[in-house]
């Protein structure tokens, strides 16, 4: 489901996030961030689903974030379904 790039920061997330995986989400961002004290970004161009309870989860990442004053990036491919989901919900990406 996850794997992180220590050289780009960068914390790929793949597959199905729901209910099932959204404690081994969490636990990927954690630890990818330094307990939300590093900025990384999010890659979530191979997510093939990404219900409410997910987008919540990166909301309030990205809300820890900025407290700690580290940036979280959330990054997507043209044409995917992430894009798709962010763009309904308003949550900030970058496009690649």
């Amino acid at each position: 489901m996850a794997s992180y790039d220590e050289t780009t920061s960068t914390l790929a997330l793949r597959g199905i996030i729901d209910e099932l995986s959204i404690a081994e989400m969490e636990s990927a961002i954690t630890q990818a961030t330094a307990d939300h004290t590093r900025s990384a970004t999010i890659d979530l161009s191979d997510v093939d689903f990404l219900p409410s309870i997910g987008l919540g989860v990166l909301a309030v990442a990205m809300r820890h974030g900025r407290t700690a004053g580290a940036e979280l990036v959330l990054r997507t491919r043209r044409g995917t379904l992430s894009q798709r989901v962010l763009e309904i919900s308003g949550l900030p990406f970058e496009l690649v």
